[in-house]
This record gives C-alpha cells, sequence and structure tokens, in this order.
C-alpha cells in the first residue's frame, strides 16, 4: 500500500470517527436532557460527585450487595480506581453529563485505534493490489461502523468498559508494534477499569503467545498479572457488585463461595471437575453469542492474533448464568467486538497469501461477514432508536422542575428508570428497590427504606418501563398513598407521570417500614 493511499484511508477513518463520536454524543445529550439514565449511570454519577467533593471513600448507596443494604464503599463494587482521576474532571465539569462525554469519546476512540491498527496490519502484511487493501479497510471501517452492538453499548447508561476498551486496543496495537515499554502505560489503564477489565489483560497475554518466541515471556506476564490482580481484588472483597455467587456459583456446585480468592478458585475447580456443566450453559447462550460474533463480522474470531480478549469476554458472558448476552448489557460484550474486526484483517492477509484458492475463500469470506455485519445492523438498530426516541419525553420538564426544586443535601428516594440524574448526592436510594424484611403471619410483605438526611425527596416515575425497576402498579399506589396520607409528606410535583413528595422525618427515625398487603400484590388472586 502507497503512502498515499494510506494517508487517505487513514483520514477517511479518522473523520469517520469523529462523525461516530459526534452522533454518540447528541443521542446522550437527549437521554441526559429526558433523564433517561438509570442505576448503573447513578452509581457512577454518585462516585465521582462525592469524590469531587472531598469524600473521598466514596459510599454507593444505589446497589445493594451482599447482606448490606444499599450502603458499601464504591471501592468494593468493582474495584474501579479510574474514578479517583476521573472525579477531577467532575470538579472542573461539574454537570453529570461529563460521564457521558468520556464514554463516547472511548468508543469512538476505540473504533479510530481498532481501524489504524488495521491499516498498520495491511500495510505490513498485504500481498496483493492496492485496490485490494483499499476494500479490506472499507470492509473493515464498515464493521466498525454499523456494527449495531458499538451503539447498544454506548446509548444505555455510564459503564467502563468503554475505557477499557480503548485501552486494551492501545496496547495490543503497541504490542504488535514491537512498542512493548508504551504499551505498558495502556495496560495499567486497563487495570484501573476494576476487576473485570483484569480478564482483558489475561486475553491480551494469550493472543501474545501466537506473537512469536520473543513475545512469550510478555505474554506469560500479562497473563499471570491479569489473574493476580483478580485474585487480589478478590481477596480484599472489593468485588461484591460482580455477584460471583449467583452469576457462577452454579459451577462450584454451590450457593455460597469462600470468601475472596478462594471462591474463584472454587469456581474454576468445579468448572474443571464438570466440564459438562459450563458446557450446558453455553449452549442455552448460542443465539446470544452468534449474535455478538456477527456484528464485527464472525470471521476475526479465528485470529490468534485478537482472539484471546475475545474468548475471554464472550465465555465469561456466556458462563454467567444471569444471561449477560443480551443486547441491553451490550456493554459486557464491547470489549470484544473491534478485535473480532480487527482480527478478520488478519485473517484475510493470512489467506491471500496462501495459495489462488485460498484468495477465493478470501473473497467468499469478505462478502459473507459485510452480509452478516449488514444483517444484524438490520435487524437490531432499529429497535434501539425506537426504544431510545420515546424515552420520557413528555416528563423530562417535570422531572427538570423536581430537581430543581430537592434540596441539595435531602436524600433522594427515585424510580430507577429515572434515577441517574439525581444521584449528585450523598444519599439516594432507588424507589421500591427496597429490602425485603420478610412475609409476615397476617399475609404482608413488609419492605424497609433507609433514612439517612433531615430531608427526603420521593420521586416516582409511573410510566417507567417494566424490567427496569418498575414495581407492580398497585404497590406504587399503595406506597405512594402511605407515604401522602401516613408520612404526611408534601406534593411537590404532580404531572406527566411524575410525582414528588417532600417528607421531614421526626428526629430519631432511621427506617420507613412499609407494609403491604399481599392483596395489593396479587389482586387477580382467588381467595
Amino acid at each position: 500500500m502507497s503512502a498515499r493511499c494510506w494517508l487517505r484511508l487513514k483520514i477517511a477513518g479518522l473523520v469517520s470517527s469523529g462523525a461516530l463520536f459526534v452522533f454518540l454524543l447528541s443521542w446522550s445529550i437527549h437521554l441526559w436532557a429526558v433523564s433517561a439514565l438509570s442505576v448503573d449511570f447513578g452509581i457512577y454519577h454518585q462516585a465521582i460527585f462525592e469524590i469531587s467533593h472531598g469524600r473521598l471513600d466514596p459510599v454507593n448507596t444505589l446497589l445493594a450487595t451482599g447482606a448490606t443494604h444499599y450502603g458499601s464503599p464504591f471501592w468494593r463494587d468493582h474495584f474501579e480506581l479510574v474514578m479517583w482521576p476521573l472525579a477531577l474532571l467532575g470538579g472542573v465539569f461539574p454537570s453529570s453529563m461529563v460521564l457521558l462525554v468520556i464514554q463516547d469519546l472511548c468508543t469512538a476512540g476505540a473504533v479510530a485505534v481498532a481501524y489504524l491498527w488495521g491499516l498498520d496490519i495491511l500495510r505490513e502484511r498485504w500481498r496483493g493490489s492496492q485496490r485490494g487493501a483499499a476494500w479490506i479497510a472499507v470492509l473493515l471501517l464498515v464493521s466498525l461502523l454499523v456494527n449495531p452492538w458499538v451503539y447498544w453499548a454506548s446509548l444505555l447508561n455510564f459503564h467502563l468498559q468503554a475505557l477499557a476498551a480503548l485501552c486494551a486496543l492501545l496496547a495490543a496495537r503497541e504490542m504488535w508494534s514491537r512498542g512493548r515499554r508504551r504499551s505498558w502505560i495502556w495496560i495499567a489503564g486497563v487495570l484501573l477499569c476494576g476487576d473485570v477489565a483484569s480478564t482483558y489483560v489475561v486475553g491480551l497475554g494469550l493472543s501474545r503467545l501466537f506473537a512469536g518466541k520473543p513475545a512469550r515471556r510478555q505474554a506469560i506476564g500479562l497473563v499471570v498479572l491479569g489473574g493476580l490482580w483478580l485474585a487480589l481484588i478478590s481477596a480484599l472483597h472489593a468485588n461484591a457488585a460482580s455477584s460471583l455467587p449467583t452469576a457462577y456459583g452454579y459451577l462450584a456446585g454451590a450457593a455460597t463461595l469462600p470468601a475472596g480468592a478462594a471462591g474463584l478458585v472454587a469456581i474454576a475447580t468445579g468448572a474443571l471437575r464438570h466440564p459438562s456443566v459450563p458446557a450446558r450453559m453455553i449452549g442455552t447462550h448460542l443465539t446470544g453469542l452468534y449474535r455478538v460474533l456477527a456484528g464485527p463480522g464472525l470471521i476475526g474470531i479465528v485470529s490468534p492474533e485478537t482472539a484471546g480478549i475475545a474468548l475471554v469476554v464472550l465465555i465469561a458472558n456466556a458462563l454467567n448464568s444471569g444471561g449477560f448476552l443480551q443486547p441491553t448489557i451490550a456493554f459486557q460484550s464491547f470489549p470484544a467486538e473491534p478485535f473480532i474486526s480487527v482480527g478478520g484483517v488478519f485473517v484475510l492477509c493470512w489467506l491471500w497469501r496462501r495459495s489462488r484458492r485460498a484468495r477465493i475463500t478470501a473473497a467468499v469470506l469478505a462478502v459473507l461477514s459485510l452480509s452478516q455485519t449488514l444483517t444484524m445492523a438490520a435487524m437490531w438498530t432499529p429497535t434501539l432508536f425506537r426504544t431510545l426516541s420515546g424515552m420520557n419525553a413528555g416528563a423530562s420538564h417535570e422531572i427538570a422542575v423536581v430537581r430543581g426544586k430537592a434540596p441539595a443535601g435531602a436524600e433522594a428516594v427515585v424510580t430507577p428508570y429515572i434515577i441517574g440524574r439525581f444521584a449528585g448526592r450523598r444519599w439516594v436510594y432507588p424507589f421500591l428497590g427496597l429490602r425485603q424484611v420478610g412475609v409476615s403471619p397476617v399475609l404482608r410483605l413488609d419492605l424497609e427504606e433507609p433514612v439517612s438526611a433531615s430531608e427526603v425527596v420521593f420521586v416516582v416515575d409511573e410510566r417507567a418501563p417494566r424490567g427496569i425497576g418498575a414495581a407492580p402498579p398497585g404497590v406504587v399506589a399503595f406506597v405512594v398513598g402511605y407515604i401522602r396520607r401516613v408520612l404526611h409528606a408534601r406534593p411537590i410535583a404532580n404531572r406527566d407521570g411524575i410525582i414528588a413528595l417532600e417528607w421531614r422525618p421526626p428526629r430519631g427515625v432511621h427506617v420507613i417500614r412499609f407494609r403491604v398487603p399481599l392483596r395489593v400484590l396479587f389482586p387477580h388472586r382467588p381467595a
């Protein structure tokens, strides 16, 4: 490939990545404006708010972990230490929008780095015509930009997988171009993204095993480093949000796991002793695996130079009993996507150097790869944007009014679907994300909500879609009525499906107990 052709393709890729960033940012602004940001966004919003305001050990009050109830140190969720340096941006740009801008930059940056890496591969390994190299570059760019899972991963809440994927791609490109010392900077960035991201370092090491004898020492070092970092996080009990007993406890044959790193050992040992158990779980997730692989074109999964991270990510998700291959949580699989796309370039370059028959095979695979990407895009991209376009647009003004009326120091109890924008405070809890105390002998469900401040603001979105923290309508109405009539909370909003109530708890009250009759939970149940 000539220098002029390479420069033109490079400019086209960078411009396209810039356009992707602008597009993602426009949708992020829309979601932020209509407050369609739920618990995942709220967790990071609360953390960055607390750290930027001088509370260096922030408490996550949005997520119940273990036996605790909505109140554990943020670092114990996933050990995502990168949030502390990111909080410096929170001090300079106090708006929570900064989180979405960071995610959009990292997503577009990951696409740009993957594309530039593909151009480097073509420049070094392609043995065909310049036109053929240009077509492969276009195919790579299409697989990166049209892949629907890039959008599904980026346009629902905020997660650190985009940042971890960007750092992993930068590290892989540096190692491939023999910039081994500089690659350690990006590897450190991956590790700072927490326990899940540490498995990406293991994946980088597995891919480096195929880079030849000189890279073998580094490959082993990466596998050991990623494994030790994950073991350290487990030993510190800093992976509570990963819910290992719930997600992977079945592999160990137990509902509970030993504390710390011993739990990881129990999971691995159980899987090795009874390989049919993980095989059955993977079998139930074959459809999800196909969707994830088909988005970036499928063929790149067989490239040893990039398959390490893809296999680590996809196997971990396929073994998760919680169904981590669903479109709504595509961020879990996003780090695999650009690596699979780049892997397709490796495969096509390798085939083109074999024989004439192999070249025909390469051409057929390129067409099939493109058709897979376009098919997934046609099936899943419209579904995403139909969902996004209807998110709370009518209630956005009322939600903004409530945010303005809610005192900065008040505790906020908010419907999980819209809780993200309210999380810039010390105490924020999901409405009806309550701890179940138990079913009493008089047939009622007892629920508790902590009281942590002198003022409490309840914000209820009656239109929250099912599956995103929504409770049965009867329970919502019962609890709202209790807050109004029994607690005598003052209404501050009741329009467009948004109900907001302000309550000043009596001195010494530290918990609210809602006693919901089972007839409210099961209104159509025969007596």
